[in-house]
């Protein structure tokens, strides 16, 4: 049953904390400022951008760094036959041309033969091979269950404490736990430092995304929305090089780890989003963030108030959370849709790899172009989302892998494989344009919370893949995966075409902002201020005793 178009439109934290009733009549919205004053990504944006962005290369080597960690010495063929009796055994062992001879490996006495390469991976360094292969597996498990709780620790954070806060967080708590991962001695300790790292690389890319698009203008939003992901894609490229060149996993742990602690310098140079500190209340330091971006694109600053959520100097900042959401209509419907697009894609892009990673030839080149693929696809993306949208681009990426999936499960030999490529191409691009759908479809108050909610639900669907292989593997269907997912994302992508087009608005700061996604309207034109259509007025009825909001103009 639809409630009361009055009820939808209410605020979704009260009147009285989320700002004074009293508002200056020349109060101007930040995207307003930005598209007729201050300029939507001028020098100031370019260089406040691109610092932050740069937390995704750090980011991505702490992720993908247990590819090269933990490659299993005996696909690799990492061992020697020693002499003895089992040495012929061993030889035909080490010299099968099968792709995949570990249950011939595993009948071996463990004195049969020796690592080659003992420091170069975790596996073959704490013999987890056989009966202790599960370990392998675990510590990635670890790393996506330490993402799920801090996914939900730094979007309260970076709401409630600020972007910069809870970034420069998230770099020393990752940083500090890959360094310690990489001298610990037990396996048991370097599980936890992993565990831990996920945490702080939960918060990452989820600050950094939404602090450097907080500085620009809507129109350049959907670009560099997809362009911070190839921060990540870049990261991913150097990650296979520094690893053959330093091959010990000790050192490559300590350096990704050192390249975290360094990121927060850069920080040093940018100020913190104007967005937050509006909504905390702190008007004053928001107009000198908006001021030093001024400043550096050499334009002016109009003397005027700002409009959005701010509240009193010196106030507790507006908060809100996710039973805030859910009891609001439109966003209930918003957030669930968003929740299974995420889990969804995770569960794509991380089950793809873990197809691709199986496959004859170096792994370190292999990783390289795949890299190199998803920048590709990214930049596909980025033209996409304001040639012909949001909505469609996204809904397309889902479609596209979806099919590319199905398909792949029904083929076999190089066409499954080719397939399958395709589809690591829209999952990445889909990847990259779910977070592009949650800062622009959320108002401020509550956009990293749901984000944080939205990478919670990503990282269930990573770590729910292995069981999709497990299952596979006891139907004698290999791909059974690739079908499963093949259907959700088919189903998202049709779901995701009942979401409002974003392209050309502004970023939601308040609840009538909401309400007002997907009204024709004039970029310039803060969303609050469209006239009320479809049912959903643009603002409520002032409370009894309540002071009428000021007319417009």
């Amino acid at each position: 049953m639809v409630r009361d178009t009055q009820d939808i439109s209410e605020p979704l934290i009260s009147r009285e904390a989320e700002a004074s009733p009293e508002v200056a009549e020349d109060e101007m919205h930040i995207d307003t400022l930005l598209i007729g004053s201050i300029g939507e990504f001028g020098y100031g944006q370019q260089l406040f951008y691109f610092l932050t962005q740069l937390a995704w290369i750090p980011a991505a080597f702490i992720t993908l760094v247990m590819v090269f960690t933990t490659l299993d010495p005996v696909s690799q063929r990492w061992f020697s036959c020693v002499e003895g009796k089992y040495r012929e055994e061993c030889l035909v062992v080490l010299n099968s041309r099968k792709t995949d001879h570990t249950v011939d490996f595993c009948s071996l006495p463990r004195e049969s033969y020796a690592w080659t390469r003992p420091h170069d991976s975790i596996v073959s360094e704490w013999d987890l091979v056989c009966g202790d292969s599960w370990k392998q597996e675990a510590v990635n498990s670890a790393f996506f269950g330490g993402f799920i709780i801090g996914a939900g620790i730094f979007g309260s954070m970076s709401d409630n404490l600020g972007r910069k806060r809870a970034l420069t967080t998230a770099m020393v708590i990752s940083g500090l736990m890959a360094i310690i991962g990489g001298v610990s001695q037990s396996y048991w300790i370097f599980l936890t430092c992993r565990c831990v790292s996920g945490i702080g690389v939960a918060g990452i890319g989820m600050v950094a995304y939404i602090l450097g698009c907080e500085y620009v203008g809507p129109s350049w939003r959907g670009l560099l929305g997809v362009a911070a992901q190839q921060f990540f894609a870049f990261g991913a490229i150097l990650l296979p090089v520094i690893a053959y060149l330093m091959p010990s996993w000790r050192a490559l742990s300590i350096l990704t780890g050192a390249s975290s602690l360094l990121f927060p310098l850069a920080l040093l140079l940018v100020p913190e989003s104007p967005r937050w500190l509006l909504t905390a209340g702190r008007s004053a330091d928001a107009v000198t963030a908006l001021a030093a971006i001024a400043s550096h694109n050499r334009t002016s600053l109009p003397n005027v108030s700002l409009a959005g959520t701010s509240g009193e100097p010196g106030e507790e900042p507006a908060r809100a959370n996710l039973l805030d959401v859910l009891r609001h209509p439109i966003l209930r419907v918003r957030l669930i849709i968003q929740l299974i697009a995420w889990f969804t894609v995770s569960s794509m892009y991380y089950g793809i790899s873990l197809m691709i990673s199986a496959l004859p030839g170096s792994i370190y080149v292999d990783n390289v172009v795949l890299a190199v693929m998803e920048m590709v696809a990214y930049g596909v993306a980025s033209v996409l989302i304001d040639w012909i949208g949001r909505r469609k681009t996204i809904s397309g990426s889902f479609l596209i892998g979806g099919l590319c999936l199905i398909l792949s499960a029904a083929t076999s030999g190089p066409l499954s494989l080719c397939l399958a490529f395709a589809a690591k191409c829209a999952a990445a691009s889909a990847f990259a344009l779910v977070y592009i759908c949650m800062a622009e479809l959320f108002p401020t108050v509550v956009r990293n919370v749901c984000v944080g909610a939205a990478s919670q639900a990503a990282r269930v669907g990573s770590m729910a893949m292995p069981s999709l292989i497990i299952i596979g593997n006891e139907l004698h269907f290999s791909l059974f995966g690739f079908l499963v997912m093949g259907l959700m994302s088919t189903a998202v992508g049709l779901m995701l075409l009942t979401q409002p087009e974003t392209l050309g608005t502004v970023l939601p700061e308040t609840m009538e902002d909401v309400c007002s996604l997907g009204l024709t309207k004039p970029a310039s034109q803060p969303i609050g201020q469209a006239e009320a259509s479809e049912g959903f007025p643009a603002q409520r009825d002032p409370e009894p005793g309540e002071a009428p909001p000021k007319e417009e103009g």
